[in-house]
C-alpha cells in the first residue's frame, strides 16, 4: 500500500481503525497473538533477519523517486525498546542523544507520524497490561511477563535501577529530568495518562514477590515527585492505582518535610522503621507537619493536599478483599468473600474517636501558615481560587472522618 499519496487525515483513520481492530483482537483473543510485536524492536528485529537484509538499515534509507518504496519496513524497527519509544511519543530526549543532533526517524517524518506512534504505544501498553492481569494469580507466571522483561536488572540481578524509566514517565509530568531544579507543568495529558499506566505496572509487580525492588522504585520516584509542581503532583496522586506505593510517596514527603512544629515526643516516628501506618503518626505527626519552602499559598495547598491523601489512603492501603471457593459434596460450589485488614478494630475506634479533634488542630495549624505567607491579604484571583482549594481539602477530609 502507498502511503504516502495519502492525506493526513486519511493515514489518521487508517491508523485508528486498525487501532480498534488490535483492540478486539486483543479482548477476545488475549494478548497472545500479540507475542511476535516484541521481535519487531530494532535490536531484535535486525538481529533475527540481518542476514537477509541489506547492510544498510532499513531506517537509514533516503526516500527516492520510486513511490512504491517504503522508508522503513516496520515503525517498531525504529526504537530500541518500549522506553525509546515512550521516550518519542513523550517528548524525551534521553541523555545519550542531548549533545548530538538527533535526526528524526524516518516514521516521524511522514504524514501524522507522531499520532500514529502514539496510537501504537497505546496498544502496546493494553497488551501489557492485560499479559499482567493474566499473570496476577501466580508469582511464577509473573516472572515471565512481557512488561517485565522490558526492565533491566542490575549488577546483582534484581531490578532497582529506574532512572531511565523514570525520566521518561515523569518528563510527561513536566519534569524532563531527574537533574532540572525547578519545577515545570504538566505539559501533556494524554501523556501522562500513558506514563502512568506504565508507573502502575511497576508499582504492581514491586509488591509481587520483589519482582521489582520496592524500596529502590519509591525512593526513586519520590526524588522527580518533589520536582512537580503542585498541578502535576495532583494529577500524578490520582493516577497512581497502588495505595500502598502513593502512601509510601506521601510518608517520605511528609518525614522530610518541617518538623519545628511536632511535639518532640513524636519526633521518634519520623523516620523510624514500620511506623508508615501508625495511627500515631497519623494523629500526631503529620498534621503538625510544615512545607519545607514557605513562601506562597502554592506551597501550603500542595503539603495539605498530601496530608489529606495520606488520611484517606490509611484505610484502604491495608486490606485485601478476596473470594474463597468451596466444593460441597454434592458437587456445587459455593463462594464467600473474605477481607483480611492489619487495621485493627482499636485502631479503627482510635482514628474514629480522635480523629475530629486532630483535624480541628490540624485547620488552626494551616491557618497559621497562611497568616504568614500573608495569606489573608492577598486578594488576587490565583491566591482566592488556592485558598478556597485549601478549605475544602481540610472540610473534604472532615466528611471523610
Amino acid at each position: 500500500m502507498n502511503l504516502r499519496r495519502r492525506t493526513p487525515k486519511e493515514l489518521i483513520l487508517m491508523a485508528q481503525e486498525a487501532q480498534r481492530v488490535l483492540l478486539y483482537v486483543l479482548e477476545y483473543f488475549g494478548p497472545d497473538p500479540f507475542e511476535s510485536v516484541w521481535k519487531n524492536f530494532k535490536p531484535m528485529y535486525f538481529g533475527q533477519f540481518k542476514d537477509r537484509r541489506i547492510n544498510r538499515p532499513a531506517l537509514e534509507l533516503e526516500n527516492d523517486d520510486d513511490d512504491d518504496d517504503e522508508p522503513y519496513e516496520c515503525s517498531l524497527t525504529e526504537f530500541d525498546d518500549l522506553w525509546d519509544l515512550a521516550a518519542y511519543c513523550f517528548g524525551y530526549v534521553e541523555p545519550r542523544h542531548r549533545n548530538n543532533k538527533q535526526q528524526d526517524q524516518q516514521s516521524l517524518k511522514q504524514p501524522a507520524g507522531h499520532m500514529r506512534r502514539r496510537m501504537v504505544l497505546n496498544v502496546i501498553i493494553t497488551v501489557l497490561e492485560a499479559d499482567l492481569r493474566d499473570r496476577r494469580g501466580s508469582n511464577s507466571a509473573l516472572e515471565k511477563c512481557e512488561f517485565l522483561n522490558t526492565l533491566r536488572k542490575d549488577s546483582t540481578g534484581n531490578r532497582s535501577q529506574f532512572d531511565r524509566y523514570l525520566d521518561i514517565i515523569f518528563c510527561a509530568f513536566g519534569c524532563h529530568s531527574s537533574e532540572d531544579g525547578e519545577p515545570t507543568r504538566l505539559k501533556d495529558a494524554e501523556a501522562a495518562e500513558f506514563a502512568g499506566r506504565l508507573l502502575n505496572m511497576m508499582g504492581v509487580l514491586s509488591y509481587c514477590d520483589n519482582l521489582v525492588t520496592t524500596s529502590a522504585l519509591v525512593e526513586q520516584t519520590y526524588r522527580r515527585f518533589l520536582k512537580l509542581d503542585v498541578e502535576s503532583c495532583a494529577n500524578l496522586i490520582q493516577i497512581i492505582e497502588s495505595t500502598t506505593f502513593l502512601s509510601a510517596l506521601c510518608d517520605l514527603y511528609l518525614s522530610d518535610s518541617d518538623c519545628s512544629c511536632v511535639p518532640e515526643e513524636y519526633m521518634k516516628l519520623r523516620k523510624g522503621r514500620h511506623t508508615t501506618f501508625l495511627v500515631e503518626k497519623l494523629l500526631h505527626f503529620n498534621i503538625k507537619t510544615r512545607p519545607v519552602k514557605l513562601e506562597s499559598l502554592e506551597d501550603i495547598y500542595r503539603h495539605v493536599m498530601i496530608v489529606l491523601w495520606r488520611y484517606m489512603l490509611y484505610f484502604n492501603e491495608r486490606s485485601l478483599r478476596y473470594d474463597v471457593s468451596r466444593t460441597k459434596q454434592d458437587g456445587s460450589r459455593t463462594f464467600h468473600s473474605r477481607t483480611i485488614s492489619t487495621v485493627t478494630d482499636d485502631q479503627k475506634i482510635e482514628v474514629i474517636v480522635s480523629g475530629p479533634d486532630a483535624i480541628a488542630q490540624w485547620r488552626k495549624h494551616v491557618d497559621s501558615m497562611i497568616k504568614e505567607v500573608g495569606g489573608d491579604s492577598l486578594s488576587g484571583e490565583n491566591d482566592r481560587k488556592l485558598k478556597k482549594q485549601i478549605k475544602w481539602s481540610i472540610q473534604l477530609l472532615q466528611l471523610y472522618m
